[in-house]
């Protein structure tokens, strides 16, 4: 099989989305070929039958520009290929179109977040499946959706052994942004500094303000953290490419993932895989209740935070260490990077469009 991929970017180092580059690597060992074409490209090491095409965003190129090199690279390769994958950019669907129509191939869209516009509603009648992570991963109504769970690396991102003092080490990772509720983590650890008299604790921030928006608010999380007075208690990391964060959720003992219900993190299920406690807010965890019922909080409520925060410090190391293997189970059998790619490879078996 010969695949073409459109998406956003490749560039093993980047915080956001270098994840893709593994991605790549995987679809590669399946396929005979495959042409990837993004919109920019940073650094890459891939398989000999992998072909990186950028539109030039890194170059400063403009949209026009962009959208001329899609179109040129989709009329060179499209007749030596078998399908077109669509990774998180329904816009790019909808520009691959005409010419992915006008030469009858199987094109799919992997979409999974909880924006759903416009652009989404319309690239979904332009491809013949849609394919996601969870059922809130994609909420416009169609038969077309077929859930698969994420892709995680579970080679990457195993268990280790973590620190053996007394410490009990936090981290939140993702991007700085409102939407996150950082303030709740805050708060909570206000708490817990008030309560965890006996209990040493640390919390790492790992990740980067991306908007303007993003900046200010980042600025209004310090002021709290001054405000309060937990400086001591709280540092703040900055973003660290994808390749290299297995080593943090490895480290600490457990992640804190404030989000809103409405698509699945994948940061909880490559925390999951290490073997790392989590507590989450976002309910299309709520399978996780029946692993452990701490492993949930309500959202923006920061002393029920602190409180499942007090019951994992409060666990043993052996308890910790069993529950972060049956978390751990869950990614390898339901959001394995290696079974999500042969699904997404099996859904161009099926006849071209006629």
């Amino acid at each position: 099989m010969k695949l073409l991929i459109v998406t956003q970017k490749v560039d093993r180092n980047d915080d956001n989305l270098g994840f893709f580059h593994t991605w790549i690597e995987k679809f590669s060992s399946s396929v005979e070929k495959l042409y990837v074409v993004c919109l920019a490209k940073g650094e890459y090491e891939l398989p000999s039958n992998v072909e990186v095409y950028s539109m030039g965003k890194e170059r400063g190129a403009s949209k026009i520009v962009e959208l001329l090199k899609l179109e040129f690279y989709l009329w060179k390769h499209l007749s030596d290929v078998d399908g077109v994958f669509i990774h998180m950019a329904p816009m790019y669907a909808i520009a691959s179109f005409p010419l992915v129509r006008l030469r009858k191939k199987r094109m799919i869209l992997w979409y999974t977040h909880r924006s759903q516009n416009w652009k989404v509603s319309l690239a979904e009648k332009m491809v013949q499946r849609v394919l996601t992570a969870s059922r809130e991963s994609f909420r416009t109504k169609s038969k077309k959706v077929k859930i698969l769970g994420h892709g995680v690396d579970t080679e990457m991102f195993q268990a280790r052994a973590r620190f053996s003092d007394d410490v009990f080490r936090i981290l939140y990772a993702g991007r700085i942004s409102a939407i996150k509720d950082l303030e709740t983590l805050v708060a909570a650890i206000d708490i817990l500094s008030r309560t965890l008299c006996d209990t040493a604790f640390k919390v790492s921030i790992l990740g980067r303000p991306l908007t303007p928006a993003d900046v200010l608010y980042f600025k209004k999380m310090k002021e709290m953290i001054v405000r309060l007075g937990v400086e001591q208690y709280i540092s703040f990391l900055g973003s660290v490419p994808h390749a290299s964060i297995a080593p943090y959720y490895q480290k600490h003992d457990i992640l804190i993932n404030l989000c809103p219900t409405g698509g699945m993190d994948k940061v909880v299920l490559e925390a999951m895989s290490c073997g790392m406690l989590v507590t989450v807010s976002n309910e299309t965890f709520r399978d996780l209740m029946s692993i452990d019922a701490h492993t949930c909080f309500e959202a923006g409520n920061p002393r029920d935070l602190a409180r499942k925060i007090v019951y994992f410090a409060g666990l043993s190391r052996e308890k910790r260490q069993e529950l972060g293997v049956r978390l751990r189970d869950v990614v390898v059998k339901k959001h394995n990077l290696d079974t999500l790619v042969r699904n997404i490879i099996s859904e161009y078996n099926t006849s071209h469009i006629s």
